[in-house]
């Protein structure tokens, strides 16, 4: 039996909790999301609000079926429903392009300099709530000096024409985990490897150029489109609702853990090893404290009594001011005797009685001499 108790109470009720926490609870799509693109330090060349739309019963149906042959993909939808999963879609076409000269003539320096270049997309997620928590995610590749794409940007941004779209590799994130505690994450199950690179698991290439207004002003804005002749689109991604390429948007996925009481949110946000911790944490600390008050009541009703100890050593001195030598000699070795250890003292000195009896009379015999 107190196997049995020992088992539940340290194994399966742990479990129990952290399962609950992590499966009840509410949907929690996003409400808002927003992607820039930039390109070194200067005005970003990219920014749009997506639509989010929450994927219907038979639309995540189709999805589970697109991967259904793939136990680790099927493993990883099956801890969703439809309501917990999101289509962020952009509109490749960016708003317009406003960029002071003297930045747009810092822009090309770099470009045409001989460090790398860093290129940053950034996805910012606002979630529903009453604090609206705002997460974000970036994406961070280098162009190298003297490369086709950093020349090809060059001429962009002087409004020449490119012979072949400028292409960056592995930039946008394609599928994202939104976690319980406020973490997002790339996920990377659900797409094949693209040759030896890991990052084809989670990023998506990305294309694009730029479009002069026609009316003369000179404005401009940016294009961007996510590649969709490759084998991963034609076996999993266009075959998604909401696919990128369709009504020219991309698109991006996002799974959402559900939202509970802020208490379980803060016990089952980590790993079921952090949990196993704090569990047996707070175990050993109650149970510290239990033995710690038992030991303060063992302390309190099983010391040798000091005032019986007082009082025998007392009626040593009585009998030396007396000149009641042998008495005395009796009385020291019975003290003697009492003290030479703790037990003994214990034994000796303890109420005749209960202890927990006000009334009951807490000294001993006196010390008469022996006939």
């Amino acid at each position: 039996m107190s196997l049995l108790i020992f088992f539940l109470v340290i194994i399966w009720f742990p479990i129990m909790v952290y399962s609950w926490g992590r499966e009840a609870g509410q949907s929690n799509p996003p409400s808002s999301a927003t992607m820039r693109l930039q390109i070194g330090d200067v005005t970003a060349i990219y920014e749009n609000r997506a639509n989010v739309y929450k994927m219907t019963f038979t639309e995540y149906e189709s999805v589970k079926k697109v991967y259904n042959a793939y136990d680790i993909s099927k493993e990883f939808l099956d801890n969703y429903v439809n309501t917990d999963v999101a289509a962020l879609t952009f509109r490749t076409g960016g708003a317009t392009w406003m960029i002071r000269q003297q930045e747009l003539r810092k822009m090309i320096r770099i470009i045409h300099g001989a460090h790398p270049v860093p290129v940053v997309m950034t996805c910012d997620i606002i979630l529903p709530g009453d604090n609206n928590k705002e997460l974000s995610l970036s994406v961070r590749k280098m162009m190298f000096p003297y490369s086709f794409t950093r020349q090809s940007m060059a001429k962009l941004m002087i409004g020449e024409k490119v012979e072949k779209p400028v292409t960056i590799e592995y930039l946008l994130p394609k599928f994202l985990k939104i976690e319980q505690r406020g973490k997002v994450s790339m996920v990377n199950l659900l797409m094949h490897p693209e040759g030896t690179e890991d990052a084809g698991t989670r990023q998506r290439n990305i294309t694009f150029k730029s479009i002069l207004a026609t009316d003369g002003n000179g404005r401009v804005w940016w294009d961007l489109s996510e590649e969709i002749d490759d084998e991963n689109f034609s076996k999993f991604l266009g075959k998604i609702p909401y696919a990128s390429g369709s009504d020219g948007n991309m698109a991006i996925i996002t799974f959402s853990d559900k939202v509970v009481h802020s208490f379980f949110s803060m016990v089952t946000g980590g790993s079921i090893i952090t949990f196993y911790s704090l569990f047996l944490f707070i175990i050993h600390g109650w149970s510290r404290d239990l033995i710690s008050f038992r030991m303060g009541r063992i302390w309190l009703y099983e010391v040798p009594q000091a005032d019986v100890l007082y009082a025998l050593c007392k009626e040593v001195y009585i009998c030396r001011e007396a000149n009641m030598w042998e008495l005395e000699e009796v009385a020291a070795a019975r003290v003697f005797f009492m003290i030479r250890s703790g037990d003994t003292a214990l034994k000796l000195s303890r109420f005749h009685g209960s202890p927990y009896n006000p009334n009951t009379n807490k000294t001993m015999p006196p010390v008469t001499r022996r006939s």
